[in-house]
């Protein structure tokens, strides 16, 4: 049996190392809970930052694109854009727009990427082609529907954006040297609120980089990133020395959760295989499925407890021989009075002799005991008394408790008032900015809606006092300007509207004598915002005029102006009870004044435009009236002169030297004047059809060496007389695409200007200018034309014509016929000339590339005419059967087909006869290049309309001669038996 000692050994040992097990445990584990959890909230906190941070970027963003796509003059951009035919004819011919197309165009202020930090921004039609680019990359006048960039963000962006605002997910955008991009997309809608395009624009990812790699409170291992419905990176990790947006995939749950809409915290091993505690979450930004991820490595987090852990486990190492050795002494110090306490009750009990009375061993508990064991009687009479004492002081001190209970209990329900108070307070403030949200969206609403209102649309000023009265709630809002009756100024009513019966009123008057202390008070102010108008000073001249007849009760008023004068008041009135005007109410109607001055500046505008408009129909009308009296005119007067001409020869012929010289130098005289006149009426007729429209040019290509060399032919007479040299120094295959019959006559009028304003001896040349391509220049060593005539010499409203250095007359007509010419190609006419040394007219005409389709389902018969014609400036377009070219066709029209008999699908025959019935592709030139050599197919080929035909195989020099006559205009016309 365990004696005292070794019980209380046992007890105490147990108990000391218990409580210090469980103490140490106990503060490990709730230490490491609360860390744990500590670091999770502060990883949610870290999370719902950046996700504010990155939300509010985006939302920002896209606020300045639409603010970029709805002003007005981004809109009139566009809208020009679209009409201008060099950009459209441009983006047909597939050759895009490029900075020297744009140059001139001038931009709205908002349209700049320094100001708003975008890397470029794009103006779309709705075809989806980019018209117009700040940066000027390759994806400049490409088609986002159709084009090499038609599957990137940047189309898909456009492809939303004509619905509505949108932001497209990142990528590598390729124009733009394959940088990581974004783009937000909005249409662009005319005033009458069409659709005419998207404004799109780009920026880079350097400010989210900049947000996600921001490390504040993130420790040593912790890290923010963004990710895609794909799995990929939105943003670059810090633990990779590369790039990692878009590269990098993270197949882990918490990503996952994130994209798909979940929010929360776990723990998980991360990309790197690296326990960590991470908390996720997706971006409520319209168009993505993003998600967010803050984590931070378990083993940072987990640092100190893992040392609190180790110190505590040291500590109990070294407590427990402190705790036995304690224990031991203890024990015996305690069990050895006890066992003698025990002996001597034993004693007692067995000899009865209770009056002896036990030593007391000491001072401490022990010693105590003994003597209470001695001094039992006297003490439990004496603790009897203390005891009821004692009872009386619990009895009061329980009163005390209950009165401070009492008072705790006052203090608390009067914190709870103060506290109710508090949340009420709360209450009414929250109140307060959700009704001025609600009030501020509905008049940004309104504003919205009347900065798109003008006089164009047909809107007037109804709109603005139903919109106003609506977006602030009042009775009444009413319009009114500045006016005279029987020479008293007054204030004219021109629309109020009234919102309980929904209707408007017009014509109402107030002299402004009644209410001058108002207006001037209105003038200083420049608004009046009265709560209560029957207790303001300022609006009591109001009160019988306007205020009690209608119960007016409150009023805010403002004045607006035109060209910068004041014109009018705009009164705001509320019946009912009186109400407060907020500061936002007051700016709004500080904007609708604004707003109503603009509609009465554009209303002038629009006035004037109009009446321009007339008097320029007007003009054209007069003109076109006098160009067809003049041609009327001229046609009636060359028939008589026809005729006179034709009887002065009959009459020089017949009396051929049998007048007097004399009379024989007057009767040539008169004919060639005669001869003159015609000139001139045929330079008038020309210029006529000019004008109207009736002289229709019919383009073709030609070989510019060979139409000048026929020119230079028929002046060859004149320019011998005065022995003058004629140069054709244009290369041979110099193609130009013009009307030949009436550019030859420009080019006849300035090589014969030039042999008339030449001395004898003189030289004339023609040749092609460096570096401007699809310019002719005739040079002269003449007497060139004087500073003072040479602005007016293109004109046909200006008389510019002088004597030759022969005394040729001519009829000043020449050269403005030349300019209408070249005007009606599309081209222009220019000069430079230096008095005594001579003169350079240079012919500029638009260049036209030739387009070549060759369907043939042979490759070396692909790679031999590319060969071929690379050196030729034409371009090739492939087919590989008739099916192929026929959708070609559909989008390119040819200049020339060359095409094979037999090929898969439908043959060269059908192909030609399907040409024949296409207007828009019927008259290009067709050869025809085939195996089959019998009579019967090429006789064939040409009733179906083949140009030429030429047998397979073709030589080269053979097929070029074909293809570059065919170009020329000079159709073979025979079968080509080669």
């Amino acid at each position: 049996m365990v004696g005292v000692f070794g019980k209380l050994f046992a007890l105490i040992l147990s108990v000391g190392l218990i409580s210090t097990g469980v103490a140490v445990t106990w503060g490990y584990q709730s230490s490491k809970h609360a860390l744990e959890n500590n670091s999770l909230n502060h990883l949610v906190s870290i999370r719902d930052i950046k996700s504010a941070q990155i939300e509010r970027y985006f939302t920002h963003k896209l606020a300045e694109t639409e603010a970029m796509a709805g002003d007005s003059s981004n809109i009139k951009l566009l809208e020009k854009l679209t009409g201008d035919q060099v950009i459209v004819k441009n983006i047909q011919e597939n050759r895009g727009i490029t900075k020297d197309i744009l140059a001139g165009w001038k931009l709205s202020t908002l349209l700049s990427t320094e100001k708003l930090d975008y890397y470029d921004i794009f103006l779309i039609d709705k075809e989806g082609n980019i018209l117009f680019t700040i940066a000027g990359e390759d994806d400049l006048g490409t088609s986002l529907n159709t084009g090499i960039y038609r599957d990137t963000m940047l189309a898909t962006a456009f492809r939303r954006g004509l619905k509505g605002s949108a932001i497209s997910d990142m990528e590598f955008y390729a124009p733009s040297k394959g940088i990581k991009s974004l783009f937000f997309a909005t249409p662009v809608k005319s005033g009458t609120g069409d659709v005419i395009g998207v404004l799109a624009a780009q920026i880079t990812t350097e400010r989210i980089d900049e947000i996600m790699l921001e490390r504040s409170g993130l420790g040593e291992t912790g890290e923010t990133f963004l990710v895609g419905p794909d799995l990929l990176l939105r943003s670059d990790s810090r633990f990779f020395e590369e790039k990692t947006a878009l590269k990098r995939k993270i197949e882990r749950e918490a990503p996952q959760r994130a994209y798909t809409g979940l929010t929360g915290t776990m723990w998980l091993l991360d990309y790197r295989d690296v326990p960590v505690f991470n908390a996720y979450g997706p971006l409520k930004i319209p168009g993505l499925s993003w998600g967010i991820v803050a984590k931070i490595d378990e083993a940072e987090i987990m640092a100190p407890i893992t040392l609190l852990r180790d110190q505590l486990m040291l500590f109990a190492g070294a407590l427990v021989p402190i705790i036995m050795i304690i224990s031991y002494f203890v024990a015996g110090r305690i069990s050895r009075p006890i066992i003698a306490l025990e002996l001597k009750m034993k004693e007692i009990t067995s000899t009865g002799k209770y009056g002896d009375r036990l030593p007391v061993p000491g001072n401490d508990e022990i010693g105590s005991l003994v003597a209470s064991f001695n001094d039992m009687n006297s003490t439990l009479q004496r603790r009897t008394s203390e005891l009821k004492e004692e009872l009386s002081k619990r009895e009061m001190a329980e009163m005390a408790l209950s009165e401070s209970y009492e008072m705790l209990e006052w203090r608390i329900n009067d914190r709870t008032a103060d506290l109710e108070k508090e949340i009420t307070e709360r209450k009414r403030t929250e109140d307060s900015l959700h009704e001025s949200a609600v009030r501020l969206k509905r008049q940004r609403e309104a504003l919205s809606r009347l900065a798109g209102y003008g006089v164009k649309e047909g809107r007037g000023l109804g709109e603005f006092t139903e919109i106003s009265t609506n977006a602030l709630g009042v009775t009444r809002v009413g319009v009114w300007i500045n006016d005279e009756v029987d020479g008293h100024p007054v204030f004219r009513l021109l629309d109020m509207y009234s919102m309980g019966d929904g209707g408007h009123s017009i014509g109402a008057i107030i002299r402004l004598s009644d209410c001058s202390g108002f207006y001037n008070s209105l003038i200083n102010r420049n608004i009046i915002a009265t709560d209560d108008v029957m207790s303001d000073p300022v609006t009591a001249e109001l009160k019988d005029l306007r205020l009690n007849p209608n119960d007016t009760v409150a009023m805010l008023a403002t004045q607006f102006r035109i060209k910068g004068i004041r014109a009018g008041i705009i009164l705001h009135e509320h019946a009912g009870k009186p109400r407060k005007w907020f500061d936002d109410e007051k700016g709004f109607a500080v904007s609708v004044g604004e707003m109503v001055s603009l509609w009465f500046e554009e209303k002038e505008r629009t006035k004037a435009e109009n009446e321009l408009r007339i008097a320029k129909e007007l003009a054209e009308d007069a003109t076109k009236l006098k160009d067809e009296f003049v041609s009327l005119v001229a046609h009636d007067l060359k028939n008589p002169i026809i005729s006179i001409i034709g009887f002065l020869r009959i009459i020089i012929r017949e009396q051929e030297g049998q007048l007097e010289e004399r009379h024989g130098a007057l009767l040539k005289r008169i004919h060639d004047s005669s001869v003159n006149m015609m000139n001139i009426i045929d330079n008038v007729l020309n210029l006529s059809r000019l004008q109207t429209g009736r002289l229709v040019v019919t383009k073709s290509f030609a070989d510019m060496r060979v139409l000048a060399g026929r020119v230079l032919d028929d002046l060859e007479i004149m320019a011998r007389g005065k022995n003058i040299v004629l140069e054709n120094d244009i290369p041979g295959g110099t193609h130009i695409y013009a009307d030949k019959t009436i550019f030859r006559e420009v080019i006849f009028n300035i090589v014969g200007n030039a042999i008339k304003f030449c001395d004898t001896g003189g030289k004339v040349s023609l040749y092609l200018p460096d570096n401007e391509k699809g310019t002719i220049a005739i040079r002269d060593n003449g007497v060139g034309i004087d500073e003072s005539i040479l602005p007016d010499i293109f004109k046909d409203t200006a008389k510019t014509s002088t004597s030759g250095t022969a005394g040729e007359a001519g009829t000043g007509l020449g050269l403005p016929y030349s300019a209408k010419i070249m005007e009606a190609h599309g081209g222009s006419i220019s000069v430079e000339s230096v008095v005594g040394e001579g003169s350079v007219f240079y012919l500029k005409l638009p260049f036209h590339k030739p387009k070549l389709l060759l369907v043939d389902d042979d490759d070396d018969m692909h790679f031999m005419v590319r060969e071929l014609f690379d050196s030729e400036d034409i371009e090739i377009h492939s087919a590989y059967n008739g099916a192929e070219a026929i959708d070609i066709l559909t989008k390119v029209t040819p200049d020339i087909v060359v095409t094979d008999i037999k090929m898969p699908e439908m043959d060269g025959f059908e192909l030609i006869e399907r040409l024949g019935k296409e207007p828009s592709i019927k008259s290009a030139p067709i050869i025809l290049v085939s195996s089959m050599k019998n009579e019967e197919t090429r006789i064939k080929a040409f009733k179906l309309g083949a140009d030429d035909f030429l047998s397979k195989p073709v030589g080269n020099k053979v097929l070029t001669e074909s293809v570059m006559a065919v170009l020329n205009g000079e159709k073979s016309g025979i079968i080509t038996g080669r």
